[in-house]
Parts: C-alpha cells; sequence; structure tokens
C-alpha cells in the first residue's frame, strides 16, 4: 500500500483516457488499497477541466454528468481532503515566493507539504506527489518530495 497525494493534472486521468490513465487507475483502485490525498480544491478543478471539454465537444452532457458523479462519489467514499485552512494558505504563500506557481498549484503543492507534516508527526511514512505538470513536480522536487508522473 502506498500514499500519494494527486493534484488535478494526474487525477483526471481516473476519468478520462490518455496518457498514464492505466497507471493512476489502478493505483487509484480501491482493491490496491493505496491511500489517495487531494487538496480541497480539487473537486472543482476536475470539473473545469470536464466543462472545458465539454464546451470543446470532446464529451457531452451525458458524459460530464457521469464524471461529476464518479468525481463525487470518490472524493466522498476514497479520497483524504486536506481542507484549504490557514496552514494551508500560508504554505501556499510561502510556496509562491521560491516556485513559479500559478495560485491553484501552489495550493495544491501546499496541500500535500502540510499533509506530509501530520504523516510526519504520526511517523508515518511521506506521501509521493503525483502530478502531469512539469513545472508542479519540479517544486515538488525541490521541495523535498518524491514525485511521480504518470505515463
Amino acid at each position: 500500500m502506498s500514499r500519494y497525494f494527486f493534484d488535478t493534472s494526474a487525477l483526471f486521468k481516473r476519468y478520462w483516457n490518455e496518457v498514464g490513465s492505466a497507471w493512476v487507475q489502478v493505483e487509484t483502485s480501491q482493491s490496491n488499497q493505496n491511500t489517495i490525498i487531494v487538496a480541497q480544491i480539487t473537486d472543482v478543478e476536475l470539473m473545469s477541466v470536464a466543462a472545458r471539454l465539454m464546451r470543446e465537444h470532446k464529451l457531452n452532457s451525458r458524459m460530464f454528468q457521469a464524471i461529476r458523479l464518479t468525481v463525487h462519489r470518490h472524493m466522498e467514499r476514497q479520497c483524504r481532503i486536506i481542507a484549504l485552512n490557514t496552514d494551508v494558505s500560508q504554505t501556499a504563500q510561502s510556496l509562491l515566493k521560491t516556485y513559479p506557481l500559478r495560485a491553484a498549484d501552489a495550493i495544491q503543492l501546499a496541500s500535500a507539504t502540510v499533509a506530509n507534516r501530520i504523516l510526519s508527526a504520526g511517523k508515518q511514512t511521506p506521501l509521493t506527489f503525483v502530478s502531469s505538470d512539469a513545472r508542479l513536480l519540479n517544486a515538488a522536487a525541490q521541495a523535498g518530495m518524491p514525485i511521480h508522473e504518470p505515463k
């Protein structure tokens, strides 16, 4: 069993077939019993991607609704969610001083950082940061996190 922090770029591969989807689907399946940790904003970002694909006519409204329901079920039943609280916000602001990140990416990395602090306090192994965003992976690696890009 592994502990993963999935950002939106990687987790969307669970719902949309693209490079890396097979790995993500295996690692996030309940049968693997991996711990999947996400930021509180991830469900909104996932639906933003799905809405963009619908506007681009790459998926229809029925597919959008199916993704929305599946995301909701997975987030509720299978993910540990790191709340967007003061600690995450302050950590994100600090990360923005050091790394060239967009605000949402800073929140993602800050959420993973806070999750790792919680794991460390409980003497548990750190999580692996999973993303398909090269800039975000680079920042996570520089921050000392194990990283993985699904391919």
